[in-house]
């Protein structure tokens, strides 16, 4: 099994972390997520900050994004 080490600090913009919460949280689609943010965004534009999301902590799935979202964020 792969372990996963995460950045301590990651340096995200406040609307990645709107992103990574409704990611983590509804597993919605870059469409969806886009409607339910105000002001609302393209999904293109969703899709844009979900891959510099998965850059900035070196994941290559939503699903790892949602883990670190959980261990990081939730738990502490």
């Amino acid at each position: 099994m792969q372990t996963l080490n995460f950045p301590d600090k990651p340096n995200f913009t406040p609307r990645q972390w709107e992103v990574l919460k409704l990611i983590a949280e509804t597993d919605g689609t870059h469409e969806q997520i886009a409607q339910w943010l105000e002001p609302m965004i393209s999904p293109a534009t969703v899709k844009r900050h979900e891959e510099a999301l998965r850059q900035a902590l070196g994941v290559d799935s939503r699903c790892k994004l949602m883990i670190y979202y959980y261990k990081n964020i939730v738990s502490n």
